[in-house]
């Protein structure tokens, strides 16, 4: 089995604080992208014995920007606190496992591992903006 999956988000303008008291031309914007390959093969070796093997590889990223303002119990609007941030993740992941049922038992062992490998990068504005 072999799947792709896609999510893409835009919020213009809307991104945050979206309460009573906040401007509404200056909420800032955000933008969020998942792209992620999987897969599963699975294998059957005999009638007790079973093996799955998996992989992941993602790619994700998320970017907010926009100015800010807190003025406490006043006003409310732009970036939330932590500031403009972008973020990119890319996740690399494989696991393998086996099941085996003895004949003529009520059991059931498996045995498996996984190896998964996470790079990050993060570029932080440090509330430059607000």
């Amino acid at each position: 089995m072999l799947w792709y999956a896609i999510t893409n988000s835009h919020n213009v303008s809307d991104a945050f604080h979206t309460d009573e008291l906040t401007d509404g031309s200056t909420r800032g914007s955000s933008f969020i992208a998942n792209d992620s390959l999987n897969g599963t093969l699975t294998s059957t070796f005999s009638s007790t014995r079973l093996n799955k093997l998996s992989f992941e590889l993602a790619q994700r990223t998320n970017q907010t920007s926009g100015p800010g303002i807190l003025i406490v119990g006043i006003a409310l609007f732009g970036t939330p606190y932590s500031g403009n941030d972008r973020r990119f993740e890319t996740h690399l992941e494989f696991a393998d496992a086996i099941s085996i049922s003895p004949q003529r038992r009520q059991h059931l062992f498996q045995f498996g591992g996984c190896a998964d490998r996470v790079a990050l990068r993060i570029v932080e504005a440090r509330r430059a903006s607000g």
